[in-house]
């Protein structure tokens, strides 16, 4: 639930993913006839990860002008369905027709920049899969998260306008997004 204003994640996704045309400038080289034609482009997801990374563009660079984006991202806390993103055939499409489920996938980190352009400071934001509870770190300094302590409360409006990389883990089918297999092996040697 995003507040007016706000940039659904989902729209930007949309417009990652949209089809494109191919023309003047840009036109497509086909090497079978050895021209520059028109053509249309789709960028899609093949093969899902079990990490995602996002990364929002949050500077703008043109020849004449620099700025930092600072629009406010709305994106879920749990359940991105990356469904509509997914290439027609590919396995992870197969996948989800043959598991009936969509590919959902759950936050459980964010990196922030705050500041200009030229001058910031990246802080970063992180759930504890262990206590459920969301905690902030800015250098040396940890705190809890208070208004994301509820994972259905959604992302603060500091984080919206903050975040720059979003970090997703792909949830396990009849696993809750905060169990996580902290089990981790050490091989000596």
């Amino acid at each position: 639930a995003g507040s007016e204003g706000d940039v659904p994640l989902g729209e930007c996704l949309d417009e990652f993913c949209k089809e494109e045309v191919l023309d003047d400038a840009d036109q497509f080289y086909c090497a079978g006839c050895a021209a520059h034609v028109r053509a249309h482009k789709r960028l899609a997801l093949w093969r899902l990860p079990p990490i995602l990374v996002i990364h929002l563009k949050r500077f703008a660079f043109s020849e004449v002008h620099r700025e930092k984006l600072d629009a406010p991202i709305n994106f879920p806390l749990t359940s991105l369905d990356l469904s509509k993103a997914l290439a027609q055939g590919s396995p992870s499409r197969e996948a989800q027709v043959q598991d009936g489920a969509p590919p959902l996938y759950d936050l459980y980190a964010a990196c922030c920049h705050t500041g200009s352009l030229t001058n910031g400071h990246y802080t970063a934001t992180c759930l504890n899969h262990t206590d459920g509870h969301w905690y902030s770190f800015n250098d040396g300094v940890v705190t809890r998260v208070a208004d994301m302590g509820a994972q259905r409360s959604g992302p603060s409006a500091k984080l919206k306008r903050d975040a720059y990389l979003l970090f997703y883990r792909r949830r396990e089918l009849g696993k809750p997004p905060a169990v996580l297999d902290t089990t981790v092996a050490v091989q000596r040697g």
